[in-house]
């Protein structure tokens, strides 16, 4: 059985867990992170020497396999399990589904990040009013990027209908939309807001 460390409400815990749904995977889950077992004690940070979340444990029988990085567990996973449906083997095909999955992890994370810890976490830190709006300009434009890449995969509605409604979308999707989206502002728009609705019907995402 697959054991992940992290808590529900983290992103890059939750698209670990909406992947697991996906694949009718086992999972064990232990609560670490801000409001649980701190991950900077040694037991932590010797899985995971960056002492963030998730971290995947798995036996073996040539002993224990860790893994770190979200985005590296969800590919190890869905590689795996042979899902082709979700990760597939074509390198063309498969770069193309990495290529959204980086950019999520790059672009698309530094982008919001100032404006949810302004507007979610309330810090302190995180009050420069020219700053946070910058932040938020940022999320929507890069929320017409994605709202435009669906719209070209899949020109016609009723076909976006009938994918979401498959509930089988690709490792990118699950990436980019693990997250519950942000109110007001932040919100994702059109074909962007339907995949985040989607996200928020996995059984094991829990409210943000």
């Amino acid at each position: 059985m697959v054991t992940l460390l992290g808590k529900p409400t983290s992103i890059n815990v939750r698209k670990v867990l909406w992947l697991c749904e996906e694949l009718t995977l086992p999972l064990q889950l232990q609560p670490w992170g801000s409001g649980h077992r701190s991950t900077q004690v040694p037991e932590f940070l010797a899985l995971n020497p960056n002492g963030l979340v998730p971290v995947l444990r798995e036996s073996t029988p040539d002993g224990e396999f860790v893994l770190w990085e979200s985005n590296s567990i969800c590919r190890y996973l869905a590689a795996r399990e042979g899902r082709v449906d979700l990760l597939p083997k074509a390198p063309q095909a498969r770069a193309q589904v990495e290529q959204w999955m980086d950019w999520q992890a790059t672009e698309l994370n530094n982008i919001w990040r100032y404006a949810f810890m302004a507007k979610v976490r309330r810090s302190p830190a995180h009050t420069d009013a020219a700053a946070i709006q910058a932040s938020i300009d940022g999320w929507n434009h890069h929320m017409a990027l994605l709202d435009a890449e669906l719209a070209r995969s899949f020109p016609r509605e009723s076909k976006r209908a009938s994918w979401l409604a498959s509930g089988r979308p690709r490792v990118r999707f699950i990436v980019e939309f693990q997250r519950q989206p942000f109110r007001s502002q932040l919100d994702p728009v059109g074909a962007a807001g339907d995949c985040s609705t989607l996200a928020r019907s996995s059984k094991r995402i829990a409210p943000g």
